[in-house]
């Protein structure tokens, strides 16, 4: 039976030392021939390591600068599929109203009149819409109701318009409304928040604005208009015959010269959407090029790596030798 001396014990002890080591190398080894990177960045580096860490707080602020764009992206999406929808009604009732007759009876004023009040709260539906909770059309107040209800602001238009003989009156009362500072539409009709347009920064220094609300200009006119002709249905009270088919004219008059400013704002959200696009795509392409860039810092030499990898696992398979050749010992080979 093999007896081990003390010096024995330290050679084996040694050994198992060394296989230890060498097995953590060919793992290592092993690791950077199947990823392509270097196992330890810091030692391979060296002073370099502050440029990686720099690469690395860049890519994470990309990818976040990114992540914000998506979102301004579909928000901004949304709001020209609602604008869209707007433009839809505008179109459809301007035609309806300019082709009533002029002789326009009152089965004629009434269906019309019924089109423009379901095209009105269906206007003011589409500058209500939310997307994750947020209203798009109530600049940072995007936590409520943008708008008050039709039947709320068709009510406030009826007591403004109460007492008007004409139908010149009536539409210069609504439009009134509507426009003048701090009249209906600004105290009780919209309910978002005011102030100056939304800014959102893209990450490669530019911005897009979003300055279209439910209480931009261009907005208020398309609404005013579809007021006008929703206000026939149920009213104006005393408004002679021939008067409610001159302010069906007037309305259909009025979506028809919306259309012009309508289609700036829409125009405007078009820019924002194109500078998010422009912004993540230079993001991108930033993006790519520091990846590749931070590859080439931490890529290991496969030729390098491959001739090392043989040269540990013949030291292993030396050390797995000289370790059987110590187990094997005994007291009478040692004394030969």
């Amino acid at each position: 039976m093999p007896t081990l001396t003390t010096g024995d014990l330290s050679r084996h002890f040694l050994a198992g030392t060394r296989t230890r080591q060498i097995k953590a190398e060919l793992q290592t080894l092993h690791q950077e021939l199947g990823t392509g990177r270097v196992a330890d960045t810091a030692r391979h580096l060296g002073a370099d390591t502050g440029r990686l860490l720099h690469m690395d707080h860049r890519l994470a602020a990309i990818d976040s600068h990114v992540g914000a764009n998506r979102l301004t992206a579909d928000r901004l999406a949304h709001m020209q599929i609602s604008l869209d929808a707007m433009e839809s009604r505008r179109s459809g009732l301007a035609d309806h109203a300019l082709s009533l007759p002029a002789s326009v009876s009152d089965v004629q004023l009434d269906g019309f009149a019924d089109a423009a009040r379901t095209g009105f709260s269906a206007m003011v539906a589409d500058l209500g819409v939310s997307l994750a909770g947020r209203r798009l059309f109530g600049g940072a107040a995007s936590d409520g109701p943008v708008l008050a209800s039709p039947d709320a602001i068709l009510a406030e238009l009826r007591g403004a318009v109460s007492g008007a003989a004409t139908a010149d009156q009536v539409a210069a009362r609504i439009s009134d409304w509507f426009a003048a500072p701090g009249g209906g539409f600004e105290t009780m009709g919209y309910l978002g928040a005011t102030g100056a347009a939304e800014t959102q920064r893209l990450g490669d220094g530019s911005v897009a604005i979003v300055s279209v609300r439910a209480d931009s200009a261009e907005l208020r006119d398309v609404l005013a208009a579809a007021a006008l002709a929703a206000i026939l249905d149920g009213g104006p009270p005393g408004l002679p015959g021939e008067e409610r088919g001159a302010l069906a004219r007037l309305s259909g008059l009025a979506l028809l010269s919306a259309a012009a400013p309508f289609a700036e704002s829409r125009g405007r959200l078009g820019r924002a959407e194109q500078a998010v696009e422009t912004a993540t795509v230079r993001l991108q392409s930033e993006r790519t090029s520091l990846l590749m860039q931070r590859n080439d810092m931490v890529a290991s030499d496969p030729f390098a790596t491959a001739t090392r990898l043989e040269a540990v696992r013949t030291q292993l398979q030396i050390t797995f030798e000289v370790t059987a050749r110590l187990a094997g010992l005994s007291f009478a080979d040692y004394i030969r």
